[in-house]
C-alpha cells in the first residue's frame, strides 16, 4: 500500500512538473531573444522579427491620403526563443554559403501611416538604397509614432503597431519621424537616431567593416495552426565554432503569410548589430 502511495504521489509530482515547464514555454514574452556566448566569453544576442509587404492601406504623402499605398517590411512581432541546442562547443569543418557570410546591415526606419513627410523624405534615399546596396541591407518599418501611427476614425483606422515595436519606440525614445537607426550604432556618440539624409553613408561605413560572423537558417511552416518553427546557426568565422538556437512562433490570423518574412539580428554585447539575414517564411 506505501508502494502505490509513493508511485501516485511521484506520478502527480512529475505530470506538475511538466504542466509547468509547457506554460513557461508558452507565456514567453515575444521580445525574448537567445543568448550565444563565444570563446572570448563576448555574449551576443539573436532576435528574430516578422515583417509583412505587399499592404495596401491609405498613406499620408505629403498633404494627400494616397488609398491604395503599399506598405512594404512592415514590423509586425517576433518569433519566441525556445532554447540553445546541442551544437555549442563543436567545430565545424567547410562554410556557410557564401550570402550568410556577407554582411547585411540593418536599417530600422520609424515612420506612421498619417507622416506625409515619412514617404516624401525618404523615397530618393531608399531609391539610392536600392541602387548602391542591392541585397545588402535589410529593412524594418516600424510604424511606433505616438501621433502619426495612433488608429484614427475612417481611412486610417487599421493599427500597424506592435508590442515588439513599441518597446523599440520606448527604449530608443523616438519622438519624431521620419528617422532610423543603422546596426543601433551610436555615430555620434550621443544618440543612435539617425535622420534619412545620413543613412546612405552611414550604411556605407557599416559595410566596410570586417564581418566575423555567418547566420544560416531553416524553418518549418504549419499552415493549418500558422506556426513557425526556426533552426539558427551562427558561425564564428574565426574560430570556426558553430552555435545552434531554437525559436517558434506563429503568425496572425490577419497576416498574409505569401508576403511574411523573418529577419534575423545578431547583436554584440553593447547592443550594436553585427550581422541580420532576412527570409521568406513561404
Amino acid at each position: 500500500m506505501k508502494k502505490t502511495l509513493k508511485f501516485i504521489i511521484l506520478f502527480f509530482i512529475f505530470k506538475t512538473l511538466l504542466s509547468c515547464d509547457q506554460i513557461k514555454l508558452k507565456d514567453i514574452k515575444t521580445d525574448q531573444s537567445s543568448i550565444v556566448t563565444d570563446d572570448k566569453n563576448n555574449t551576443n544576442k539573436i532576435l528574430v522579427y516578422i515583417t509583412e509587404s505587399n499592404i495596401i492601406k491609405p498613406q499620408k504623402v505629403g498633404s494627400d491620403d494616397v488609398l491604395d499605398y503599399v506598405h512594404n517590411k512592415v514590423l509586425r512581432g517576433s518569433l519566441n526563443f525556445i532554447k540553445s541546442n546541442a551544437l555549442d562547443s563543436i567545430i565545424v569543418d567547410g562554410t556557410f554559403a557564401d550570402s550568410t557570410q556577407t554582411k547585411k546591415v540593418f536599417l530600422e526606419y520609424f515612420t506612421g501611416s498619417l507622416c506625409g513627410n515619412c514617404p516624401k523624405n525618404t523615397k530618393p534615399v531608399f531609391e539610392d538604397i536600392e541602387l548602391n546596396f542591392k541585397n545588402k541591407v535589410n529593412i524594418i518599418k516600424l510604424h511606433a509614432s505616438d501621433f502619426f501611427s495612433t488608429p484614427r476614425p475612417g481611412k486610417y483606422s487599421y493599427d500597424f503597431r506592435s508590442d515588439v515595436g513599441e518597446s523599440i519606440k520606448t527604449a530608443f525614445g523616438i519622438q519624431a519621424v521620419p528617422i532610423g537607426m543603422i546596426d543601433r550604432i551610436d555615430f555620434q556618440g550621443s544618440s543612435r537616431l539617425i535622420s534619412p539624409t545620413d543613412w546612405t553613408s552611414k550604411i556605407q561605413l557599416e559595410l566596410e567593416k570586417s564581418n566575423n560572423y555567418g547566420i544560416w537558417e531553416s524553418h518549418v511552416y504549419q499552415s493549418q495552426n500558422r506556426e513557425i518553427i526556426s533552426t539558427v546557426k551562427v558561425k564564428d568565422l574565426t574560430t570556426k565554432r558553430l552555435y545552434g538556437i531554437n525559436f517558434r512562433g506563429n503568425l496572425n490570423e490577419s497576416w498574409n503569410s505569401d508576403n511574411c518574412h523573418l529577419v534575423f539580428v545578431l547583436f554584440d554585447i553593447n547592443g550594436n548589430v553585427i550581422q541580420s539575414i532576412e527570409k521568406k517564411i513561404i
